[in-house]
C-alpha cells in the first residue's frame, strides 16, 4: 500500500477509558434520576439559588454564560485547532478534529431525544419565581441543553487531547470552568433543575464513546494524504458553529 492509499489510524482510545467513561455516565445519569426522584434537593438548591439572585452582577453574568459559554468553548477550541498548523508536533491530534465537530450535534441531538422522551417540566412557576427566574421555554427539562451541548464541546478536548504543552493544559482548565458555569448559570437562572444538569454530564459521558467509535470507522477510510485538508474543513466547520452560537 503505497503512503497515499494508506489509511488514517483510529483514535487511540483504550477500552478501560473507553470502559470508565461509561461506568462514570451511567453513575452521574443514575444519580441525576435518584435526585429527580426524591426531588428535595432540587427544590433545596432552587430556593439557594433566589438569594444568590439579589446580586444583580451574579444575574448578569449568569445570563452572559448562557449566551455566549457554548460559542466561548468552540472558540477555545479553535485556538488549539489552529495552532495544530503552525506547530508540527501537534499535528498528529487533526484525527481528533472530526470528534470535535461531530460531538455538539450527535451529543446534542441524543439530549433533545432524551428530552422529548421523558417530558420532565421545567421547574414549577412557584419555584421559578421564588429564584425570580420564571421560566420561558417550552421545552421540557431534563438533561439540560446548554449543559449537554457545551460538555459536548468541552470533555472530548479535555480527555482525547494529550497535555503536551503548559498552554493546553491551561485551556482544559479554562474549557471546564466556562462548562461548569454555564451548567450553573441554567440553575441559578431557574432554567433547570441540578438533576438536569448531572443528566447533561452523564449523557455526555455515556455517548462520547459511540461517537469516538463511529469517528474511528470514519476515519479507517480516509487516505492519510486527504487528513489535512480534512481537518482544514472541520476547522471550518467549528468556526462556522462558534459563530452561529453568538446568535442562538
Amino acid at each position: 500500500m503505497t503512503p497515499a492509499q494508506e489509511s488514517v489510524s483510529p483514535i487511540p482510545v483504550p477500552r478501560t477509558m473507553l470502559a470508565a467513561l461509561l461506568v462514570c455516565g451511567t453513575v452521574f445519569m443514575l444519580g441525576a434520576v435518584l435526585i429527580w426522584v426524591q426531588h428535595g434537593f432540587d427544590r433545596a438548591v432552587l430556593a439557594w439559588c433566589s438569594g444568590v439572585r439579589e446580586s444583580a452582577v451574579v444575574v448578569q453574568l449568569a445570563h452572559a454564560l448562557t449566551q455566549y459559554g457554548m460559542s466561548l468553548i468552540a472558540f477555545g477550541l479553535l485556538t488549539y485547532m489552529v495552532a495544530t498548523f503552525v506547530v508540527p508536533s501537534l499535528a498528529d491530534t487533526h484525527r481528533l478534529f472530526v470528534v470535535f465537530v461531530l460531538s455538539f450535534a450527535f451529543i446534542g441531538l441524543g439530549g433533545d431525544l432524551l428530552k422529548e422522551v421523558l417530558k420532565r417540566p421545567r421547574p414549577p412557576i412557584e419555584h421559578a419565581l421564588t429564584a425570580k427566574a420564571e421560566s420561558n421555554s417550552d421545552t421540557p427539562s431534563f438533561p439540560s441543553g446548554h449543559a449537554t451541548k457545551s460538555w459536548s464541546l468541552a470533555l472530548p478536548f479535555v480527555i482525547f487531547v494529550p497535555s503536551r504543552k503548559r498552554w493546553i493544559l491551561l485551556l482544559k482548565g479554562a474549557l471546564v470552568v466556562v462548562a461548569l458555569g454555564v451548567s450553573f448559570a441554567r440553575i441559578l437562572l431557574g432554567r433547570h433543575y441540578v438533576s438536569d444538569v448531572l443528566g447533561a454530564f452523564g449523557l455526555v459521558l455515556l455517548l462520547l464513546p459511540v461517537l469516538v467509535l463511529a469517528c474511528n470507522q470514519l476515519l479507517k477510510r480516509m487516505p492519510v494524504a486527504k487528513l489535512r485538508s480534512a481537518a482544514k474543513v472541520w476547522t471550518l466547520g467549528l468556526l462556522g458553529l462558534a459563530v452561529l452560537l453568538i446568535f442562538l
